[in-house]
């Protein structure tokens, strides 16, 4: 059992820690309730009219998490009763451990999404609060790991070896397996929508296209996806198909253009130059640029 007669810490820094499981709970309570009332994450009616690809992340965030009532409700839950509990003398370490995968998650959330300064200077000091608030109860936790730390009732090398390399041997595998997929798409694709397919990449303008000599006008935007899949969006029509590449020899092949567009099926050299694709096979010819992307070009390394 955890000791409860441990020596207490100094009357100053536990009038400061009471104060501050204060702050935490105020802090926290008016994002906890307005998430049960369904009232945070609001976006206005017109941004639903937006492509995807021209909303900021913080319109897709507020979408995304106000999406489903009872998610949000469930949000605003896990920040109101660690709340309740931090008013408690009693339960206050409880709420502090309750409390810290939220004001964790905020944090994470504004400054991976890169949301309003503002934001990030709450969610950062709450964050604060709430592991000052831990460790002032060091000493307590210090105890509760010592009684999870399970030991072996009979201690074998031989057996701390064999569970510890089957453990590395099952992540290895596990790691190496993905890592060979990921490896191969990424390298396969990445001269068409970057290593990963973010910041809006796979979108090409299709600057100039000619076939067999003549110029077609208003040719569309091409895209191409992590699934291969290609769509060739023109003026009055939308194409849909597949595509192949063998990088070994700069060679892609696409069936998701019409007929006036190249010979079937087509299947061009590329080259890249700059932010400039060039697509060129026997017929036809391509010059396409990135579309509406996101920071950075071809030449990333990501």
């Amino acid at each position: 059992m955890v000791d409860q007669q441990q020596p207490k810490a100094p009357a100053l820094l536990r009038a400061l820690s009471h104060f501050l499981r204060y702050v935490l709970a105020v802090g926290m309570l008016p994002y906890a309730i307005s998430k049960l009332q369904l009232l945070q994450f609001q976006v206005a009616s017109t941004e639903y009219s937006r492509a995807v690809g021209e909303l900021p992340t913080t319109t897709l965030t507020w979408l995304f998490l106000g999406h489903t009532p009872w998610l949000q409700f469930l949000l605003g839950v896990a920040e109101f009763i660690p709340a309740l509990l931090l008013l408690a003398n009693r339960t206050r370490i409880l709420g502090a451990i309750f409390m810290l995968p939220s004001t964790a998650t905020v944090f994470i959330t504004n400054f991976a999404l890169n949301l309003w300064p503002a934001t990030k200077v709450i969610s950062l000091t709450l964050l604060l609060i709430n592991i000052a608030l831990l460790a002032v109860e060091f000493h307590i936790f210090k105890q509760v790991f010592a009684l999870l730390w399970v030991l072996p009732s009979k201690p074998s090398a031989q057996r701390f070896w064999i569970s510890t390399l089957a453990g590395f041997a099952i992540v290895l595998s596990v790691y190496a397996f993905i890592a060979s997929e990921s490896r191969i798409l990424g390298n396969d694709l990445q001269p068409f929508i970057g290593t990963r397919q973010i910041n809006r990449r796979g979108a090409w303008l299709i600057e100039k296209a000619s076939f067999n000599g003549k110029a077609i006008d208003n040719p569309g935007v091409l895209h191409l996806n992590i699934w291969k899949n290609c769509i060739l969006e023109a003026q009055y029509s939308r194409t849909f198909g597949k595509f192949t590449i063998d990088r070994s020899k700069s060679q892609i092949e696409l069936d998701c253009l019409p007929e006036y567009f190249s010979a079937k099926p087509f299947i061009a050299t590329y080259t890249i130059q700059g932010d400039t694709l060039l697509l060129k096979s026997a017929s036809t010819e391509l010059t396409l640029k990135p579309h509406n992307w996101g920071p950075g070009l071809l030449s990333d390394k990501q």
